[in-house]
């Protein structure tokens, strides 16, 4: 079997780590990491924000497919991904 890590770091641009060439930032432990295995360096995000994103790359479907269409937050009401919804974790 195969074992695969996905690292989905929030609020970070295309440049925001050190190995990406950040003159500034000191990521040390996500260099390591990208320096011992596979890089992907060119992806497509379902939205331009975390949730929806996220529930995009779980289920591999568009953002407002899964119900999941904007940022989740205390005012997101019911707004989720639906309890029988299929993901790469299952």
């Amino acid at each position: 079997m195969t074992n695969v890590a996905l690292v989905l770091l929030d609020d970070a641009g295309a440049g925001d780590a050190g190995v990406l060439g950040h003159p500034i930032l000191r990521t040390p432990h996500i260099d390591a990491f990208a320096r011992s295995g596979v890089r992907f360096s060119a992806a497509y995000a379902g939205a331009p924000n975390c949730s929806p994103s996220r529930a995009a790359l779980l289920t591999g479907r568009a953002p407002f497919r899964t119900g999941v269409y904007d940022f989740l937050s205390k005012r997101s009401g019911s707004m989720h991904l639906a309890a029988g919804e299929t993901t790469i974790a299952a």
